[in-house]
């Protein structure tokens, strides 16, 4: 049976009873006020189907947020520091190009970039000083 229940406080719920076999399936009942925040909503659940779905299939996660990015920048900064000429100049400058991935994340996402970077620097091993060298961090 399928009802809708009222909480009281002007808050409503869809309840489904009474599946003879309810095994390991579920359904969800999506309610928006358009045609395009149930379009959204559909998206957002197909997505994170998809993530859980490819987590059973392979079983490895990476990070994100600009992590990977933040690594990868660390590896070719001391990287270069072993080139010399324009190659040396070619690995730090995409080095650095790199950096930018996460400081516009965090930046879209209403954060403070400039620290939510440097935190990133300091804990993959090293945080940037004033002339754009690292420099030890002790955790």
């Amino acid at each position: 049976m399928v009802e809708e229940v009222d909480l009281g406080n002007g808050h409503r719920v869809v309840k489904a009873t009474g599946v003879p076999n309810p095994g390991r399936t579920l359904s969800l009942l999506v309610r928006g006020s358009n045609q395009l925040i149930l379009d959204e909503a559909e998206r957002s659940i197909h997505d994170a189907l998809c993530v859980v779905r490819a987590l059973v299939k392979k079983r490895f996660l990476i990070t994100g947020g600009g992590v990977p990015e933040i690594e990868c920048a660390l590896r070719l900064t001391e990287w270069s520091k072993t080139l010399t000429g324009l190659d040396a100049y070619c690995a730090r400058a995409f080095a650095e190009a790199l950096e930018v991935i996460p400081y516009t994340l965090a930046e879209n996402a209403g954060m403070h970039p400039i620290h939510i970077v440097t935190g990133e620097w300091a804990a993959g091993g090293g945080l940037r000083g004033p002339e754009g060298a690292r420099e030890g961090v002790e955790n």
